[in-house]
């Protein structure tokens, strides 16, 4: 069934647009956008960074050399000496408090000797009395001699506990704003003073570079794979000369935990729950901070689309579906919404690959599935709401069978009034009125009724359309609602069989001792109106114009020319045109005058079938 767009409609893709639009800038939404930002990166793979940025990981075996942890800083000056060709070492250790006076000078002396060594810092949070205390961790005094800038290492989660980004900058502590570790290592590797920084609004610039913050003022990260994706050796290998200083000629270096046993392991979007079975292992934190400064020098970062282009998708969605699937057969209709989806998701993938431009998913894709289903309820109601109608309005009016034709077809119908060829029949009981003389009502109501009984079931089974009683009579249609080529054909067949079972009905009624009928009938084929008639109180399915009339006529005529029907010569001609008139036997009456028409019409009647049988009904 073809269906129309209703304010129905139109309100279902409001309520989706409006519903789905709360749901994403709610957050509800957000476990379903990050799980596909996630699905995105593992789709990709594990791309090889440059190899610019290294990460010198204190590692179980380094432990187990070197010693139980925590170590003296002279280790860390040590490895300095062994970094001396690298031209920034950040460090992704907490060093708030002195250690031994003479480690703590010869890590001083090397990161002096060195010129390039990047400390971190912590914000430590308290509450008391139900205020929030925050306290920045710095080095210990001694370090600050000969340290060229610090950072702190504070990583934000999402609401499931993965990393996708880090806040490049802290705006509430200072008069400027102060760097993370990775962003000042970052700063110092291109060239830049670490305070070489300003916020741009929903960017941040760094040094010459403008990277994108999501609404959150957090800064995307484009990461390259699980653990130790980041070229990563370990400490003793390094601090011991195993590792060659050239090795890290002109490179970043961090110097960071990597065993499991620090427990400073974050989870990404390449890092799964089940994560041994997976492969995947979770990186630590000094890996994070690499992949930024490693993002820093190629500019591979990652920006979210604002809420604006977000609302657009899930609007454009629900419209699309709405436009393309709203006048649609459900199957249909899903095919097209699966092809919208297909579309969504490829261009929601061109930008991730190409731009590294993120955009909702989820949204837009609920957007269409549910205006998709709502328009299929809508349409299976509404459906429904028709069948109920049909059936109420032509239950009366015509035969089950035709009233499951017109369900299954309901296109066949228009109610709103149209043009179309039929055959109208009238029919009356003769000498009625004589009989109902001093008989009781009851008596008098039930003969009628049991005639028309017998006559409607005649009607219907020949495809006829019971019009409406009147008194004793009754008027059919023949080729509406469902239009039939063979409709005056159908309607003198009924007129034949209403004629023999009124025999069979006398005979029932002499056998009773009560009095016999005689009836006529007239039948006229044209062009009427068909179509809901009436006021708004009161409507019928009905048909109207001059060959309605004409049938009127005919009827009356019979008592006239001493016969049980009357057909005229446009229903003779309309039998002609189908070949049927050569089934009955009809013979002239003449041409004869009919108030309401200029010219004689011709009339004809009909003695019975041509052969000896009646052929059965079709």
């Amino acid at each position: 069934m073809r269906r129309s767009l209703t304010k129905v409609a139109l309100l279902i893709l409001a309520a989706v647009i409006l519903f789905v639009a709360t749901l994403s800038f709610t957050g509800v939404l957000e476990p379903w956008e990050l799980a596909l930002y996630d699905t995105w990166f593992n789709l990709r793979g594990t791309v090889a960074p440059s190899g610019e940025v290294v990460v010198v990981g204190i590692d179980d075996a380094s432990v187990a050399e070197i010693g139980p942890w925590p170590w003296s800083r002279e280790v860390y000056g040590r490895l300095l000496e062994q970094l001396a060709l690298a031209p920034v070492v950040g460090f992704d250790l907490i060093l708030d408090v002195p250690g031994d006076p003479e480690g703590d000078r010869a890590f001083v002396q090397a990161m002096g000797e060195h010129g390039g060594v990047v400390l971190a810092t912590m914000f430590s949070f308290s509450q008391e009395d139900g205020e929030v205390y925050t306290e920045l961790l710095m080095p210990a005094d001694p370090f600050w001699e000969t340290l060229m800038a610090t950072g702190f290492v504070n990583t934000p989660e999402d609401l499931d506990n993965k990393v996708r980004g880090i806040i490049p900058v802290d705006l509430n502590l200072m008069e400027q704003p102060y760097p993370s570790l990775s962003i000042a290592t970052a700063l110092l590797a291109m060239g830049h003073a670490p305070d070489d920084l300003e916020l741009l609004g929903r960017s941040l610039r760094v040094g010459e570079r403008i990277v994108p913050l999501t609404g959150e003022g957090k800064l995307l990260l484009d990461f390259y794979g699980p653990a130790e994706t980041i070229p990563t050796y370990s400490f003793a290998d390094v601090a011991l000369g195993r590792i060659p200083p050239e090795e890290f000629r002109d490179k970043v270096v961090f110097v960071g935990v990597t065993s499991p046993l620090f427990h400073d392991q974050v989870q990404t979007p390449f890092t799964k729950g089940n994560m041994v079975l997976d492969g995947k292992l979770a990186p630590p934190g000094v890996e994070l901070h690499a992949t930024v400064v490693e993002n820093m020098l190629h500019g591979e970062f990652f920006q979210r689309a604002p809420a604006p282009v977000n609302l657009a998708l899930i609007v454009l969605g629900g419209l699309l579906a709405f436009l393309l699937t709203g006048r649609k057969n459900p199957w249909v209709g899903f095919a097209i919404t699966v092809g919208i989806l297909v579309l969504f998701t490829a261009a929601v993938t061109h930008f991730w690959y190409r731009n590294h431009y993120w955009i909702n998913l989820a949204a837009p894709a609920l957007s269409v599935s549910m205006t998709y289903l709502g328009l299929t309820i809508e349409g299976y109601v509404r459906a429904e709401l028709e069948r109920r109608k049909t059936k109420a309005l032509f239950g009366r009016y015509v035969s089950p069978a035709v009233v499951e034709q017109l369900l299954a077809n309901p296109d066949q119908v228009q109610l709103g009034g149209v043009r179309q060829d039929v055959t109208v029949m009238f029919s009356d009981i003769r000498g009625f009125t004589a009989y109902s003389e001093g008989r009781p009502p009851e008596e008098v109501v039930q003969r009628p009724n049991e005639y028309m009984t017998e006559m409607t079931a005649i009607i219907f089974r020949h495809g006829g359309m019971l019009d409406k009683y009147l008194g004793d009579g009754l008027m059919a249609v023949f080729g509406a609602p469902i239009p039939y080529p063979d409709h005056a054909r159908r309607a003198l067949a009924a007129s034949l069989e209403m004629q023999k079972r009124l025999e069979e009905l006398n005979q029932i009624w002499i056998a009773r001792g009560e009095k016999t009928f005689k009836s006529g009938v007239g039948l006229n084929s044209g062009s009427v109106i068909v179509g809901n008639i009436g006021s708004p109180e009161r409507m019928d399915y009905t048909v109207i114009g001059e060959d309605v009339n004409l049938a009127s006529r005919l009827e009356g005529m019979n008592k006239e020319f001493g016969t049980s029907i009357i057909l005229s010569g446009r229903t003779l001609k309309s039998l002609e045109a189908t070949g049927a008139a050569a089934d009955f036997d009809i013979r002239p009456l003449g041409a004869v005058p009919v108030r309401g028409f200029e010219e004689p019409i011709p009339i004809y009647t009909v003695d019975g079938w041509a052969a000896k049988e009646a052929p059965q009904v079709s």
